[in-house]
């Protein structure tokens, strides 16, 4: 999936603002491709996590706030803080996004 191509829909996740990638129905969650954590407009702390599906297609961007409040705002790059494993940095150093047949 080629992001700039890509179509979204909201989650329904009280205003955490996170977003779901569409494609299959029956696509599942698999594995977390990175994850970075910082704080919201308020101070609040939240996390976020790119994740696929189980064919490795990408799932959603799961935006969390420790409080479950609802995000002010996005972040931007300068306020995040990678906290990427070593086999979610393995696995993005190796993500070849598929090709629509």
């Amino acid at each position: 999936m080629e992001l700039d191509k890509a179509t979204v829909s909201d989650m329904n996740d009280g205003g955490m603002e996170g977003i779901r990638f569409i494609g299959p129905v029956d696509a599942t969650y698999g594995s977390s491709l990175c994850e970075a954590d910082g704080k919201d407009a308020d101070g609040v702390p939240l996390s976020i996590s790119i994740n696929l599906d189980k064919q490795d297609n990408l799932f959603e961007l799961d935006i969390w706030k420790v409080d479950f409040s609802p995000l002010k705002r996005y972040p931007t790059p300068d306020m995040l803080r990678s906290i990427c494993t070593d086999a979610s940095a393995q696995r993005r150093a190796s993500y070849q996004p598929r090709a629509k047949p």
